[in-house]
């Protein structure tokens, strides 16, 4: 997806760096005619290999399964955000290919899809943060004495979602760090996505090339165990006055006629 995202939306559409938000109807008209076709095939790459993300969010959710099989809400989570990311990035190639899709088509249509295909792209971060706080607890949560994850992995997700907050900030800038050229709402985001995605393939690779070295079943938490531990105190002073009176009626003399 990295590759394929690259070269369709850099090096073919043109898209990267972004063009300014601050390009009149007539500007952006013009990058379209200068480059409709360029723009076409890149978009194609990218609408093609966008759903690849898909299988790096299965593979994610696969191994947070394993840290408590009997508790998988947020693996699920994580992996519905997932296929949702997989639409939003989705949904802005469809819009630029519509701008491209007529030449005849007024400047100031063609700038509306022109800023719907920018909003989506970079203002809709919330699936992204939400992903990563998933993943974040999940790992943080995990209390085998050799976690799946490593900790560190844990507070690194969480930076990824502080650091993907820039672009909710591009409606209210057309220049300068939050607009959606800008360094905090663009840049860092896009940067921190591939490297976040990156550092987690390797991660997912050494935990399952790893045999757990503890029984398939979920480790109990500390509430289930202190209820264990309670229900066999129990069970065990029962089965105590059980026997003491089991023992008196023993040694008590039979009742006479």
């Amino acid at each position: 997806m990295a590759v394929c995202w690259t070269i369709g939306f850099s090096m073919l559409a043109g898209f990267l760096p972004p063009p300014s938000p601050t390009l009149n109807a007539q500007q952006v008209a013009d990058l379209f005619d200068d480059h409709r076709t360029r723009i076409r095939l890149g978009i194609v790459f990218v609408m093609l290999s966008s759903p690849l993300y898909a299988t790096w969010s299965v593979a994610v959710s696969t191994q947070l399964r394993r840290i408590n099989p009997r508790f998988t809400t947020l693996a699920d989570i994580q992996l519905a955000m997932g296929i949702l990311l997989v639409v939003l990035l989705m949904m802005p190639a469809a819009l630029f290919e519509t701008a491209a899709f007529r030449p005849e088509r007024s400047p100031e249509s063609i700038q509306l899809l022109f800023d719907l295909s920018w909003f989506i792209f970079v203002f809709t971060v919330s699936t992204g943060v939400v992903q990563s706080v998933v993943i974040a607890v999940a790992i943080l949560m995990d209390r085998r004495r050799e976690p799946i994850f490593p900790r560190w992995a844990g507070y690194v997700n969480i930076w990824v979602a502080i650091l993907f907050l820039g672009g909710s900030l591009v409606p209210f800038f057309k220049t300068g760090p939050f607009a959606w050229n800008g360094l905090f709402a663009f840049w860092i985001p896009v940067v921190v996505f591939f490297a976040w995605m990156v550092a987690m393939v390797v991660l997912i690779q050494r935990a399952a090339d790893r045999v757990d070295d503890e029984p398939a079943k979920a480790p109990e938490t500390e509430l289930e165990e202190r209820i264990a531990a309670t229900m066999r105190r129990l069970l065990d002073e029962e089965r105590q006055v059980h026997e003491g009176r089991a023992r008196h009626d023993a040694r008590s003399p039979s009742a006479g006629p």
